[in-house]
């Protein structure tokens, strides 16, 4: 399970089981962005979810910086005319290289775009520590989500969170 906003979760991460997706060229660059070696894994392992079109920054980003945020950057270095023709390396090295600052937009500042992040998590006994499960009250039909482990209500409050369902376990 993830959280939407680095102020709701303990370490300002959001929380998903390793996603992985198909990946028409494994050695290509799309639009700037070399695809990850995490889209390759899951189609070696039969696993062919498809990438959502808004997430695939955030899983291309070797820090999985949270896609919203780098979608705002991605626009700024198209509306530029792509400098440096791969935008990570201009989003996070060949300007400072030569002089030039990082990108700093002020809707999101440079400190939010580093230390809003993702974590993917890839070992299995780490994953099932966030299962979560939906109790229904036979009374009246309605339903929550506990944690799986505590059996407690999970409260996501008015940002919301980010929940995966993968090989039939929600987290």
């Amino acid at each position: 399970r993830g959280q939407h906003s680095s102020s709701a979760s303990l370490d300002g991460n959001r929380f998903h089981p390793t996603m992985a997706q198909q990946t028409n060229n494994d050695a290509a660059d799309f639009r700037g962005i070399r695809l990850p070696e995490i889209t390759k894994r899951g189609v070696a392992r039969g696993n062919y979810a498809q990438l959502h079109r808004k997430a695939w920054l955030e899983v291309s980003d070797k820090h999985h910086r949270y896609g919203k945020n780098l979608r705002m950057y991605y626009k700024h270095w198209e509306s530029l005319g792509h400098p440096y023709h791969m935008f990570f390396d201009w989003l996070d090295a060949k300007g400072e290289a030569q002089g030039t600052e990082l990108p700093n937009l002020p809707e999101i500042p440079r400190s939010v775009l580093d230390s809003d992040t993702v974590q993917y998590i890839t070992d299995p006994g780490i994953s099932a520590s966030y299962a979560l499960d939906i109790v229904a009250d036979p009374a009246d039909g309605s339903a929550y989500v506990i944690d799986r482990h505590s059996q407690t209500p999970i409260c996501t409050g008015k940002e919301g969170w980010i929940f995966v369902l993968r090989d039939h376990v929600f987290y």
